[in-house]
């Protein structure tokens, strides 16, 4: 196993034209917390190489979570916050895309349905393009971020 960042050195040591890397970040609602550490010291060490990095593809799978959609917002808020803020402090980071805008058009409804038939709800607007607080969430992940 060659960890990421260790490719990434390798492969621009071999004059591989590299300039960035996106990282998919399709968060798991039902899975408690990530390693912040570990994934602080990930950026870093990818920024170490001269590389940029973009977050892409954000959203918030929520098949597991609570039926209840106010208390899964608050969940799916605070995960959207507390990936950004972590990833935010790495300056390298230049660009954060979510994957869609609307609940209405996501994949995970087709992918990652809920057991219960409720809605699923992983992105920053519901299906009648009203904002949501992980919309709330993102803004205050970016007001908070060093500036670029």
């Amino acid at each position: 196993f060659v960890a990421p960042s260790e490719l990434l050195e390798r492969l621009k040591s071999r004059g591989t034209p590299i300039h960035a890397l996106g990282i998919q970040s399709h968060l798991m609602g039902h899975i408690p917390g990530f390693n912040a550490k570990k994934l602080r010291s990930f950026l870093a060490d990818v920024a170490s190489l001269g590389l940029k990095i973009l977050i892409t593809e954000l959203d918030v799978v929520d098949q597991e979570l609570t039926s209840d959609p106010i208390a899964r917002d608050r969940i799916i808020a605070g995960l959207y916050e507390d990936y950004l803020n972590i990833v935010l402090d790495e300056r390298a980071v230049i660009a954060v895309l979510t994957w869609g805008l609307s609940d209405k058009y996501t994949w995970v409804s087709s992918f990652y349905p809920r057991s219960d038939k409720s809605p699923v709800r992983p992105l920053p607007l519901d299906s009648n393009m009203k904002y949501k607080l992980a919309w709330n969430a993102i803004a205050r992940a970016f007001d908070h971020a060093p500036k670029r």
